[in-house]
Formats: structure tokens, sequence, C-alpha cells
């Protein structure tokens, strides 16, 4: 809006012939003065606005209950209009008691009462921190933003403040490790496991890709792999310890010529 303001008075400059007693020395072009002139006078307005600021006893006014007036919530300090959700969010839903305050702890805790319901999240892990931005996310995506809410997260300005920013450096912690996880799972895929007292316990995988994932694990990843001892070795993969004995053999069995279906057997007296 401002180039067009400016360009336009520039054009009524150059078919204006000012009058020689009107003329003073000036450095620059007309264009680019009257650009510096406005550009001072809007320096102070903020390039976006934060929104609505609320304080949490006005936000606390917006429960859905009788005589309320609407029906928010915040998470992370960002406060949404849930409206349309009424049947959830509204008295008797079954999550109300998110509405009028800032809940950001409960959404990861799961813990719904007076204490849990509470925006500290200072002890959360980074992992914490990413799902807790998820569920942001969600809310961004489907639910009408008010503003911000001042207090641990905003300023009375709507400036992020340190509690903020902390929180912010352990998302960023958070989505590496995220996105290194779903790296490893690509080139080592979990395979499946279950335990009887009758058979014992037992790990298979579908594929034979999934299968070559596990020994090429066992030969090149050393930093993985464990000595149990003479008879057995174990390896981990992504948090998941898999015992087999070195007397066994890969045992493999067919369902189909196409979809092989193989084993690993291990003892879980020995885990």
């Amino acid at each position: 809006m401002l180039k067009y303001l400016v360009a336009l008075i520039s054009m009524v400059l150059a078919v204006w012939t000012v009058p020689e007693w009107l003329t003073f020395p000036i450095s620059g072009s007309v264009a680019s003065v009257l650009e510096s002139w406005l550009r001072q006078q809007v320096s102070d307005v903020p390039a976006s606005a934060p929104g609505r600021m609320l304080t949490e006893d006005e936000l606390s006014l917006y429960n859905g209950e009788e005589n309320s007036k609407g029906l928010y919530l915040a998470i992370l300090g960002h406060v949404f209009d849930v409206e349309k959700g009424r049947k959830h969010y509204g008295p008797g839903g079954g999550y109300h008691f998110f509405t009028g305050k800032d809940a950001s702890r409960a959404f990861i805790t799961g813990d719904f009462t007076e204490a849990g319901l509470s925006s500290d999240i200072s002890d959360f892990t980074d992992s914490q921190i990413v799902a807790l931005y998820d569920w942001l996310s969600f809310y961004q995506k489907d639910y009408t933003p008010v503003g911000k809410l001042i207090g641990r997260f905003y300023t009375e300005t709507g400036q992020p403040t340190d509690a903020l920013l902390h929180v912010e450096a352990f998302l960023s912690e958070g989505l590496k490790k995220k996105a290194q996880a779903q790296s490893e799972m690509q080139l080592y895929p979990a395979c499946n496991s279950e335990w009887s007292e009758a058979s014992g316990g037992r790990v298979w995988c579908s594929t034979m890709s999934e299968i070559n994932a596990i020994l090429d694990q066992d030969r090149a990843d050393c930093g993985k792999i464990l000595l149990c001892g003479e008879m057995q070795r174990c390896l981990t993969m992504l948090g998941q310890l898999v015992y087999f004995s070195t007397s066994q053999e890969l045992q493999s069995t067919h369902t189909s010529e196409k979809t092989p279906l193989y084993v690993l057997v291990f003892d879980l007296e020995k885990i």
C-alpha cells in the first residue's frame, strides 16, 4: 500500500510545475524523501499485530457455562474459539475441562485434575513438546484463532516470553530427533513380536527387506550389537531388544511363494 501511495504522489509531482518561490534544496529524489517520511510515520506499527491479548481472568469468562461470553481454550498461549465443537467442549462435553484456560500440560499428561490442568510444561521432554505442538497444529487447522494469552508464554504486547523461547528450543531438538527416528525406521523397519507360555516368544518380519535390514544391522552397525555370551547374541533396533540363539537356525515358512514369513526364535528365560 505504501509503495502505491508514494508512486501516486510522485506522478502528481511529475506533472505539477513547482513555483520557483516554493523550491528549496533537497538531497535525492522527491519520491525517496516522501517514502522515507511515510515510513517514519508508520515505523511504530508492528509488521504483524499479535491479535487480541487476553488475561487469564478474561479467558475464564469463555468457558461455555451459563452467562459466559463464549467458548474459548488456550494451548501454548494461543487462544482459539471452539464454539463449533460445543458438543465436545461445552458443559457436559468430554473436553469441557480445557475451556476457559490454558491447560497445555494436560494435553500430554492426561491429568485432568485441577492441578493437572495447568500451562506449566517446564519439565517436559523434547518429545513431549513435539507432541504438544502437534495439538497446537490441530487447533490452528480446525478452529478460529482469537489471539494470545498474557502470562506464561506471551507478554502484554504479544512478545514471546523466556519460557516460550525455552520451549521452542526443545521443539527444535525434538523435531531433529523425530526426523532421525523416521529415517532409521525406513532403513531398519520394525518387526513383529509375540509371547505365550506354551510356545515362548518369537520375533518375525513379513518381508525379505525387513529381515535383511536386521541382518545388515547385525553385520554393519557394531554400535548397536551386544555380545551376550558364547551361545547367543542380541541386537537392539529402535529400542527393541531381540534375543536369539546362535545354535538355532533362522526359521522360515512360506504362506505363499510371493510372501515368505521369516521367524526369529528367542529364549525369554535368558532375557
